[in-house]
């Protein structure tokens, strides 16, 4: 048997029992979708590279598994998964971390920066995990947002997704409408079937874009009005456009409904940006390794 088909999570409770805290972007099943659809894409020398590394890790068997791994530890970088922008903000013009000293971006060139020396192989093995975190979370949405409202955390979710908006678009979509059931053979499948859905050009096109670019990609679908998580009041996206308010009262807290309407219109964009992020990791770590 191939070495990745050994179960990317042993059952699904095993990937529940992994829930996201707040700061935490695409839940287990998420990122191992994206670093498998990145697996597939690798050439064989990178591959070859990511296997031996992965051989190497005491706690998971293969790269899809792995990359959830910075949601599971306390490492002092829960800054590094999100970064947040002023609510006047209209695109992503940069990848310096506007309030913070640490933020995905800083993460990102962190990791290469490790991934482009010849290190020791722990430092090589970590910076594979945790790159593959960085760029999924860089493709959620609501992890390139606002600080006041916690990018939709402190935003209520009713209907077929309950919880907050944030956790809507870490796992529920994917869940009801994407894949299911989180066992290992489902999410090689999809992934199998995503890459099948994406011509050489599209490809070529996704990758000849930076990481500002994917940024803004994010920025723009987590301030659209259907995402439902700000209105635009000028240039600022607000809270609540009819109240001008800002951030959330504090003796309200703002609820969306999540009915089939809504995870009907975002079911193709969790899909794409799945699917970009998986392609853009395996390019970066074609380049790196």
């Amino acid at each position: 048997m191939h070495k990745y088909l050994v179960p990317i999570l042993l059952t699904s409770s095993l990937f529940a029992a992994c829930a996201p805290s707040a700061s935490h972007a695409w839940n287990a099943t998420g990122h191992a979708i994206v670093c498998e659809i990145a697996y597939q894409e690798l050439s064989v020398r990178a591959r070859n590279e990511v296997n031996r590394l992965i051989e190497l890790d005491p706690g998971y068997s293969n790269y899809a598994a792995s990359c959830y791994y910075p949601d599971t530890v306390d490492d002092g970088r829960r800054a590094e998964h999100y970064v947040n922008f002023p609510r006047d903000t209209e695109s992503v013009t940069h990848t310096n971390c506007p309030a913070a000293r640490h933020c995905v971006f800083s993460a990102i060139h962190k990791e290469l920066g490790t991934l482009r020396q010849a290190g020791v192989d722990e430092a090589r093995l970590a910076s594979i995990k945790y790159l593959g975190h960085w760029i999924g979370d860089l493709h959620q949405p609501l992890h390139v947002s606002f600080a006041d409202d916690r990018g939709g955390n402190d935003i209520s979710a009713t209907g077929d997704c309950r919880g907050n908006l944030h956790s809507v678009w870490d796992g529920c979509i994917i869940k009801l409408r994407l894949l299911g059931k989180p066992t290992a053979e489902n999410i090689i499948r999809y992934a199998r079937q995503a890459r099948k859905s994406i011509t050489d050009q599209t490809r070529a096109e996704m990758i000849a874009s930076d990481i500002r670019q994917w940024a803004d990609e994010s920025f723009q679908l987590a301030t659209a009005p259907h995402t439902a998580y700000c209105q635009r009041m000028g240039t600022r996206c607000a809270f609540n456009a009819a109240a001008r308010q800002i951030t959330r009262p504090k003796n309200a807290r703002r609820s969306v409904s999540v009915d089939k309407a809504y995870l009907r219109k975002h079911d193709p964009i969790t899909r794409d940006r799945l699917l970009r992020a998986g392609v853009r990791l395996a390019s970066v770590l074609n380049q790196a390794l």
